[in-house]
């Protein structure tokens, strides 16, 4: 999922979602009127579904305004065969496991890719 998309998605549905939660408020409110004119509870039976509705969408639009993008960043950690020196950074490019990456800084050994792993950021979009 790009920001576009995330963007787009906000545009669009936000709009929809104020607009169905203050036709809500304002179905409730009539039915709150009519119980209390007629005293008839058929007002308050329809009212609870309607509340129900009410939270789900509220819920939903929540989870909308709350979506990030997971952005993944690619770590490699490579070891000299024979001292057993470790540098941990970033990678670029092509990297798989036990290719050699240079020599080593302590004692001029070969350095070997040992382990390749990520970590996950969530990026948020302006609104």
């Amino acid at each position: 999922m790009s920001e576009e998309f995330l963007s787009e998605m906000r545009r669009k549905w936000v709009p929809i979602y104020i607009l169905v939660l203050l036709s809500i408020v304002f179905i409730t409110a009539h039915l709150v009127l009519n119980y209390i004119h007629t005293k008839n509870s058929m007002y308050i039976n329809w009212l609870i579904p309607l509340l129900f509705l009410a939270m789900y969408i509220l819920f939903s639009f929540s989870r909308l305004l709350k979506m990030k993008i997971p952005v993944y960043t690619y770590y490699r950690v490579i070891r000299c065969v024979k001292c057993g020196y470790e540098e941990e950074g970033r990678t670029e490019g092509k990297t798989y496991l036990f290719f050699k990456e240079g020599k080593c800084p302590k004692c001029s050994g070969d350095m070997v890719v040992v382990k390749i792993y990520k970590k996950k950021t969530l990026k948020g979009i302006a609104k």
